[in-house]
């Protein structure tokens, strides 16, 4: 190669080398940043999930409470009332799973009090 040439190529070469280089470390961060992204949502959604399911469970609860207490005022002895009991039963499971140890505690604790 003449000088001229290499006058010619080095620079690109060099051009060449940095614009790969370039992209690569962009690909990089950008991958990082996707990653970062898709986690943070699929935690958003996650966080929405569980909430979703301790309202339906706290729901629940209350309206298969209120049928107890309905079919108490209303005459219903324990016998009864076995079915709804046995419903509330599977609400306060429901209840166990997807509540906080701080409503569980405090749960319990009214309960023992009452």
């Amino acid at each position: 190669m003449d000088q001229e040439a290499i006058r010619l190529v080095g620079p690109l070469i060099v051009g060449l080398i940095a614009g790969l280089g370039g992209a690569g470390i962009t690909a990089g961060i950008n991958r990082k940043n996707t990653k970062e992204t898709f986690e943070d949502t699929r935690n958003r959604e996650h966080v929405a999930w569980l909430r979703d399911r301790k309202q339906e469970a706290y729901v629940d609860f209350l309206v298969k409470s209120n049928d107890i207490i309905q079919g108490i005022k209303d005459g219903h002895n324990a016998r009864e009332l076995r079915t709804e009991l046995d419903r509330l039963d599977v609400v306060l499971g429901r209840i166990t799973m997807v509540a906080s140890t701080d409503v569980l505690s405090t749960g319990s604790e009214r309960w023992t009090d009452a």
